[in-house]
């Protein structure tokens, strides 16, 4: 992972665009480790930059996992961590600001009906906060993916065990992430249709972050990703989080001398962002900072100012739903 270069975020400063307009950001991280700290002071810094960030649902990243016991029930450890993180400050969050009003962890679900004390195990943990799990679909005999028996396996969506597993989800009442790319589309539509009453939450648009950023590539890519969209549109129960633009979108704006300003990002991502609510609907779509993974290339108040200026012709009813409603319908936060 890079170094987060918190002087060179510094070089691009914006004040928020439309700071009254509530957001609720439904994809963030803590991260505790010696590659990258974020944690509470650091959230709320971001957040009190000017944009009026109310609510915020965190994103399992493999932070606080238990060390000890069952590898099943490890992952638990990380909705225990937010949980207790929140408490401990308290008095310094704004009573404004519900941070982790939801919380998404990981779970096997490969371990079909065996998962569901799991996934138990994360709602009494969360103490109201769990809202789901998050795990990556792939295709089958992927010779990139190395097991980590720390780590929820990636999951093949039609194999009878995970398929017993997702139907505990709908049982509680919890949602999936996952992070979709071309290659795994086909399983997830089928999945969608399987459970329509289960709601499936795609991260980062769907772009998969290429090495190779040449016209010709990039143009293919694009068409493609299209196509995908059009495809996913059908299945009423799957919705989109549009963000990830900094590691998403082919260009290296880490290696640039200072950050991007909004209208260089806005100009950038438009064209996936406006295809994914002319196919989708706002009801569908949500706005994520995908903080902090995304401050290896962007500050934060660049992203959201982004999103503003590319929203700004659209009705206000559709940007209460990409800023607010949408994240807060798809994660029950209400």
């Amino acid at each position: 992972m890079m170094d987060r270069r918190e002087d060179w975020l510094k070089l691009t400063v914006e004040k928020a665009i439309e700071p009254e307009m509530p957001i609720c950001d439904p994809h963030f991280h803590f991260f505790n480790n010696p590659e990258i700290k974020y944690l509470m002071a650091d959230v709320l810094r971001d957040i009190k930059g000017g944009h009026n960030i109310v609510k915020n649902v965190y994103l399992d990243c493999h932070t606080g996992y238990r060390t000890t016991g069952p590898a099943a029930f490890r992952p638990v450890g990380e909705t225990e961590f937010v949980v207790d993180l929140v408490a401990q400050n308290a008095k310094i969050i704004p009573e404004k600001i519900k941070i982790a009003a939801g919380i998404v962890s990981a779970a096997d679900l490969n371990l079909g009906e065996a998962v569901g004390p799991v996934l138990a195990a994360h709602v009494a943990a969360g103490k109201g906060r769990f809202k789901g799990i998050r795990q990556e679909i792939t295709p089958r005999g992927d010779p990139r993916i190395k097991p980590d028996p720390n780590v929820p396996r990636r999951c093949q969506a039609a194999d009878k065990k995970f398929r017993e597993g997702f139907s505990a989800l709908r049982k509680l009442g919890l949602s999936f992430d996952t992070i979709l790319y071309l290659p795994h589309l086909a399983q997830l539509i089928d999945l969608a249709r399987a459970f329509p009453d289960t709601n499936i939450i795609i991260n980062h648009a769907g772009i998969e972050p290429s090495g190779d950023s040449s016209p010709g590539v990039q143009a293919q890519m694009t068409r493609d990703w299209q196509k995908a969209i059009v495809a996913l549109a059908a299945c009423q129960n799957v919705y989109m989080k549009l963000g990830g633009f900094g590691m998403g979108l082919g260009i290296n704006w880490h290696e640039r001398p200072a950050p991007p300003g909004s209208a260089e990002l806005a100009k950038a991502a438009a064209p996936y962002i406006l295809w994914c609510i002319e196919k989708l609907g706002s009801q569908r779509c949500m706005f994520e900072s995908n903080y902090p993974i995304e401050s290896f290339d962007l500050p934060f108040n660049v992203v959201w100012n982004a999103f503003k200026l590319i929203t700004k012709d659209l009705p206000r009813k559709e940007r209460n739903n990409l800023f607010y409603n949408t994240a807060v319908q798809a994660y029950r936060l209400d």
